[in-house]
This record gives C-alpha cells, sequence and structure tokens, in this order.
C-alpha cells in the first residue's frame, strides 16, 4: 500500500505546468556552475540561481530564487562554467560573465 494516494506526476505533466509559467514553451536548458538558463520559443531567455561573474548582464542582482527574463531576442543560448553565449534573433552573438581566458571571445576585461 502506498503512503500517498495521489498519483506520481509525469514528466510531460511537470513540463507542462513549468511552461505554463513562461507562457510558451521551452526549447532548452543551459547550466553553469551555480545557474541555470532556460530558452522559451518567443526568444526569451530566464535565468535563476547565482549571477556570479555577471552571467545575466544585471549588475544589481547577486542571483534570482525564481526565473526572472534575463534576455530577450535569442535565437540560442550556451553556458560555460562561468559565462554565457548568446545568438540573438538579428545574428549577433553577445557574451557575459568571467573572460579570464578569453572565453567569451574578446579581450579580458571589454
Amino acid at each position: 500500500m502506498s503512503c500517498s494516494s495521489k498519483k506520481p506526476l509525469l514528466w510531460k505533466e511537470i513540463y507542462s505546468n513549468i511552461s505554463l509559467l513562461f507562457q510558451s514553451p521551452i526549447l532548452k536548458l543551459s547550466a553553469g556552475k551555480r545557474f541555470l538558463l532556460i530558452q522559451t520559443a518567443k526568444g526569451e531567455i530566464w535565468g535563476l540561481g547565482a549571477n556570479e561573474q555577471n552571467v545575466f548582464n544585471q549588475t544589481n542582482v547577486s542571483h534570482f530564487i525564481i526565473p526572472n527574463m534575463v534576455y530577450q531576442d535569442v535565437r540560442d543560448v550556451s553556458c560555460g562554467w562561468a559565462h554565457v553565449v548568446l545568438l540573438k534573433i538579428g545574428g549577433k552573438a553577445k557574451s557575459f560573465g568571467r573572460n579570464n581566458l578569453g572565453q567569451l571571445g574578446r579581450e579580458e576585461g571589454k
């Protein structure tokens, strides 16, 4: 006999409920050391977790405990340990976060 009379949620049901939060289907999840980015079909990127190295490109926030929209008009996103690279819908690449080894594709400090 089970301790709970409720049936367990299936992944499809959990995914559907999460998609309702963003009001758009989720296309991709990408994670770094202590943060997660969620890409929706609308081209929005929602951030969750620590904003170490300014991975959310928001200097006034240390972390998000609930998802917040941090980027818009994004075609694709990828996370490293402490950095983010975005491909915008218009084709321009943007990068944020730690750049001590040139991982952002530009000179250190820029």
